[in-house]
């Protein structure tokens, strides 16, 4: 376990690292988006288990929290609670 401080810095790390951009329209808009492929294959080649790096497919690619929110459960435990549900 690690502290909610440590969470939290983790988090916006990768919340940083794994977010994208785009630019649309004429006026080069710039749209940002939730890279979780780039995510899942930095998980897969650090040999994180396959159920965790299945859950990050199920993140949504728009939205500013989505693997912020993700990172900062992993403190709480609601990130690994429906994989390890029969854990005592």
């Amino acid at each position: 376990m690690f502290s909610r401080k440590s969470a939290l810095l983790l988090s916006e790390i990768y919340n940083r690292e794994f977010r994208n951009y785009r630019y649309s329209g004429n006026n080069r808009t710039k749209s940002y988006f939730n890279d979780l492929s780039k995510l899942y294959d930095f998980l897969y080649t650090h040999d994180y288990s396959v159920w965790f790096c299945n859950k990050v497919k199920l993140l949504n690619t728009y939205g500013d929290r989505q693997i912020k929110e993700f990172i900062m459960k992993l403190h709480t435990g609601e990130t690994q609670y429906s994989a390890t549900t029969n854990w005592n």
